[in-house]
């Protein structure tokens, strides 16, 4: 099934959730609790899935770069998803390129990717605090 036909799916289920971006078969689900989006991208036969996870220090201390590591190279409460920088070095987000055949598996994964992201930004948040250390 193609990203087009399942975000059309999600519309209706979600009515106003969705919104269609520039470029081709990309779309903005707003989430409401809290208030964020996920931007979803058709990208070659896989769907890619991005979320703003907050603002990176500048510059990043070395712990913070030590947390973002392990949840990288260890997959520390990522579920396969990537930790990165926007190209500005400005914001912190989670990227996951998932191959998604149905729309339940997509919002199983979806769901997933959501929890994920939700778990780094509190951390990474508590940690900017000085709250804890990961």
């Amino acid at each position: 099934m193609e990203l087009a036909q399942m975000m059309e799916q999600l519309a209706q289920q979600w009515p106003g959730a969705v919104k269609a971006l520039e470029g081709k078969e990309r779309y903005e689900l707003h989430l409401t609790h809290p208030a964020r989006s996920v931007e979803l991208r058709a990208s070659g036969g896989d769907v890619e899935l991005t979320m703003e996870l907050g603002p990176c220090p500048s510059p990043p201390s070395e712990e913070l770069l030590r947390t973002l590591m392990r949840g990288n190279l260890m997959g520390e409460g990522t579920g396969g998803a990537v930790l990165a920088t926007d190209p500005a070095g400005a914001r912190l987000k989670m990227v996951q390129s998932l191959q998604v055949d149905a729309y339940s598996e997509l919002l199983q994964r979806l769901e997933a990717f959501v929890n994920y992201a939700d778990y780094w930004t509190q951390a990474l948040d508590s940690q900017a605090k000085g709250m804890i250390k990961l």
